[in-house]
């Protein structure tokens, strides 16, 4: 039967049914278009059902046609349902040995028991080959089916035998006329039930609606699948352009794992108008057959936070994503309040947070009594009612009370949203009712449940796939399967190289696996995926008039081959392509622009007396990069804080400095670190610890269990006791200074600075100056015009009088093997452990006197010095890309962007020599 007998049977009120509901749709849409082209303006609508919905509808007859004297028709369960029965019947079974996923184990016999009942297995007869999985699959469906009969349920994988039942004892009426489109192959329990249609009279036929003669098939191998998936949108567009009214299919093996990629190049290439700024168009250039799960769509991930939050606190990024979301009561007005609030919490360093605490942060006010600027009135009303019904919520109750008490919640935070809704975001709210429904709809299975049940339910269902429904668009990015019964004017079939097609074969655990292969169950051998591969192919080159093949000949550093099933093609290259060969829009946006070029390398220059902001961490940043230092110090620009569990290596850091200063206040001198015994340096060592934790911010201790404390207060103890064996180890000296702050003036720049620590040796007075590192240490750049590293050259000169210090030095004090130790230079050796003179250094051999180091760093000072001063800010890193590997300012700076122009102008000058 061809697609116009089937319209013909369409209108003689003939019932047809689909092997998917994307064909459905699609010849629904199809017969309409054939009434209008007729000239009608209203006609019946056509009687097009997928398989499961026309299961369940003359399961459902069954209700309508019922005698009294008829048993009572079990409830057919729906697929959640049955989901929940099979966990329940799974858990019962293993109650003296829990499974540790549930969820998981139950989908697993769900698809069994599909299989099972799909393909007629005879498990009775084949008890020899049971494994232990298969005897665990039989406990469990024993209890699943003793569950069905107790409670009067019939599931989707038993209702067709049923179905043959009854329409054999005339229980149920005949249909006169059956059509089946799209199948590719029958399962044997749905040949059972047709074949007792026809034996009873009814006209069962299959409609072929793909069937067109191919002038021409032919192969591609390209570069990679990223090249491949751009090639495929420029061929379509290439036709698309030469008949508007054409219908081009892309069909795509592994379409859910590539599904981003495709959506990117789709947009850039068939509707670049979507990357427009707050681009308010449908595609109608194209559609993506697959959809996303319900839970990922924006405002229904919205809803599932705040429905979270009435558990408990949440982690701050989901916090995070609830108040940026549009989807609650003024979200858009108070954005920029909430965004703010966003960040103080991350200040704060809060991992998880109540809807108590966000509701006081939304109010907090200063001293003077006027609200803060992250403060957010409407949120703290809206979360205040929020609170009164979370806080009233019972302990369990029914999934239908769960679903009103639900709304409730969400209607208290105004989701979703005050702005007119996007055509998916309404279709998603819709979509989002249904899921509500399924969540009541479980009450039969399970009378009562928790709060933490049913949100667990209520996300398991929102992980079904949804795909919003849109305008036919002449350009179909399809899986392989939803392209069953579909007909093109063009195809492009990608991706088929040897690993993706045919499918690998993954027989069903739980089944005996030499059971599977005798019935030719789906993928339970690799000659059922040959045979099945081959059928599909054969299909889809009947599908269209010009077909392409393409498969990538890469993947990664894998070499890649044709399918064997397109082995025999015609095998062409690019050039012999139709393809759209215009540039994106972006590049045309660009070239047509008339560019303004403004000098950004300057900053204001710093005022007469001004005092710099930032200290030696600004000459360190203006010698990594002049536009990091303005930005970071003048700007005030900075990322948002990540908070973790633990402490981060800045309060690490803290830690060990505070420890230390404490340590060296009672020490004092080399002479009592030595002479005091190892039994009391540890009680000092364990009270300077105690005093460094008792001065960390509160937010360490709210995110850091006691526990925890414990761990890292030992660590440190011990850490310091080792760094002290090695401060015994130097030639003998006092500690003069320690965290003394002190205001610096370089040139014309004044710093406020503050130096680790100052010691003065005992024979000869000379002082060493020091600075503790607790991170990662970098080899030392203070031999190089732009300091990287200039605090202690900076100490060293301008802190430490007329008199140059005997030694600058690096206490790397850190646990790791081998990492303890000093760094730096020194006038002569001894001062510290392993520790050379300078000058006779291989670094040191360019200088004829210690003091020529010193009139070196003064003048890199003062150069870095002048360019503050003088407000040099160019994007000029020191080590390009090895500078910006850890800047938190790459969307501030766009050192892409400049880099990729220098890159080309250079590459162009290059071209024309």
């Amino acid at each position: 039967m061809q697609q116009e007998e089937l319209f013909a049977a369409l209108e003689e009120g003939v019932t047809v049914v689909t092997a998917n509901q994307r064909l459905a749709r699609r010849l629904a849409i199809c017969y309409a278009s054939v009434q209008q082209a007729r000239g009608l303006q209203v006609w019946e609508t056509p009687d097009v059902l997928p398989w499961p919905a026309w299961i369940a509808r003359v399961w459902a007859s069954w209700f309508d046609s019922v005698q009294k004297a008829d048993p009572i028709s079990p409830a057919l369960l729906a697929p959640e349902q049955e989901q929940v029965l099979w966990e329940i019947s799974i858990r019962e079974c293993e109650r003296d040995n829990p499974l540790f996923d549930v969820h998981s184990a139950a989908t697993l016999a769900r698809e069994a028991w599909d299989l099972w009942h799909a393909w007629q297995l005879e498990l009775t007869s084949h008890e020899g080959a049971y494994t232990q999985d298969t005897r665990t699959l039989l406990k469990w469906a024993a209890a699943f089916e003793s569950r069905c009969k107790t409670g009067q349920f019939i599931d989707s994988a038993r209702v067709a035998d049923a179905l043959a039942a009854r329409f054999t004892s005339g229980r149920l009426c005949t249909p006169a006329r059956l059509v089946l489109a799209g199948f590719d192959e029958f399962t044997p329990q749905q040949r059972v039930l047709f074949e007792v249609l026809r034996e009873l009279g009814c006209e069962v036929t299959v409609a072929d609606t793909t069937k067109t003669r191919a002038r021409r098939v032919v192969k591609l191998g390209v570069p990679d699948a990223e090249r491949e998936v751009r090639l495929a949108a420029c061929w379509a567009r290439a036709r698309l352009e030469q008949n508007p009214k054409a219908r081009i299919g892309i069909i795509v093996p592994d379409l859910g794992q590539v599904r981003t990629r495709i959506e990117r190049v789709c947009e850039d290439i068939l509707q670049p108008a979507s990357l427009l700024p707050d681009a308010a168009c449908d595609n109608t250039a194209y559609h993506i057959s697959l959809g996303l799960p319900l839970a990922k769509y924006p405002v229904i991930h919205t809803a599932l936070i705040v429905l979270d939050l009435s558990r408990g606190p949440l982690a701050l990024t989901q916090v995070g994503n609830l108040l940026r979301s549009p989807f609650t009561k003024s979200g858009d007005s108070e954005l920029s309040r909430r965004a703010l609030l966003d960040a103080r919490l991350r200040e704060l360093g809060v991992s998880r947070i109540s809807w108590r605490k966000l509701a006081q942060l939304s109010r907090e006010r200063d001293k003077q009594g006027a609200l803060r600027c992250y403060a957010c009135p409407v949120l703290a009303e809206m979360l205040s009612t929020f609170g009164r019904i979370a806080q009233a919520l019972p302990d369990r109750q029914s999934p239908g009370a769960w679903t009103r008490s639900f709304g409730e919640l969400l209607h208290a935070v105004g989701w979703p949203g005050e702005r007119t809704l996007s055509s998916e975001e309404f279709q998603a709210v819709e979509a989002w009712g249904r899921v509500l429904q399924s969540l009541a709809g479980m009450e039969c299975i399970v009378p009562k449940i928790s709060l933490a049940m049913g949100l667990s339910r209520l996300r398991q269902v929102a992980q079904t796939v949804f795909q919003p429904e849109s305008p036919d668009a002449p350009v179909q990015v399809l899986g392989i399967l939803e392209a069953s019964g579909e007909r093109f004017d063009y195809l492009w079939l990608m991706g088929m190289h040897d690993e993706s097609w045919p499918r690998a074969a993954g027989a069903n655990p739980l089944l005996p696996i030499a059971l599977q292969r005798t019935h030719s169950v789906p993928h339970a051998s690799a000659e059922r995926e040959l045979e099945y591969a081959r059928k599909v192919t054969q299909r889809l080159f009947m599908s269209a008039p010009e077909i392409v093949v393409s498969y990538p000949r890469t993947e990664g550093e894998r070499d890649l081959f044709p399918s064997p099933l397109i082995a025999d093609l015609e095998e062409i290259e690019c050039s012999q392509l139709s393809l759209y060969t215009g540039e994106s829009w972006t590049t045309i946006i660009h070239k047509s622009a008339l560019i303004e070029t403004l000098s950004d390398a300057s900053a204001p220059p710093l005022a007469a007396g001004e005092k710099a902001p930032g200290g030696a961490r600004l000459l360190e940043d203006q010698a990594a990069c002049p536009f990091r230092a303005f930005a970071t110090h003048r700007l005030g620009a900075r990322t948002i804080e990540e908070p973790a569990l633990g402490l981060d290596p800045r309060a690490r850091g803290s830690l060990v400095h505070a420890a230390l200063e404490q340590l060296w206040s009672e020490l004092h001198t080399h002479q009592r670190l030595c002479t005091t015994s190892e039994d009391a340096l540890r009680i000092k060592v364990r009270a300077a610890v105690d005093m460094a934790f008792d001065a960390l911010p509160q937010q360490h201790a709210a995110r850091n269990p006691e526990r925890f404390y414990t761990l890292e207060r030992k660590r440190l103890e011990e850490l310091l006791m080792a760094w002290l064996e090695l401060e015994k180890r130097r030639a003998p000296f006092k500690v003069v200074e320690c965290e003394e702050p002190r205001e610096l003036r370089v040139g014309g720049l004044i710093l406020k600075t503050r130096v680790d620590r100052i010691d003065e040796l005992v024979e000869g007075g000379q002082r060493i100056i020091i600075d503790y590192k607790t991170g990662q240490l970098k080899a030392l750049a203070w031999l190089d015009p732009r300091l990287e590293q200039p605090q202690l050259p900076l100490y060293s000169i301008y802190g430490a009088g007329d008199e140059r210090p005997i030694a600058v030095l690096l206490a790397h004090v850190e646990a790791s093997a081998g990492q303890m130790k000093y760094h730096g230079v020194a006038a002569r050796k001894g001062l510290v452990p392993e520790f050379k003179e300078f000058l006779i250094t291989k670094a040191g051999k360019s200088y004829d006197a210690w003091g020529e180091l010193f009139n070196e760093w003064r003048q890199a000072l003062e150069t870095l010095a002048a360019e503050i001063s003088t407000g040099k800010a160019l994007i000029d890193p020191k080590k390009y890309p090895v500078t910006c590997t850890y800047c938190k300012l790459p969307m501030l700076c766009r050192k892409h962007e400049v880099f990729a122009f220098y890159r080309e102008e250079t590459d162009a000058e290059i071209d024309d020599d």
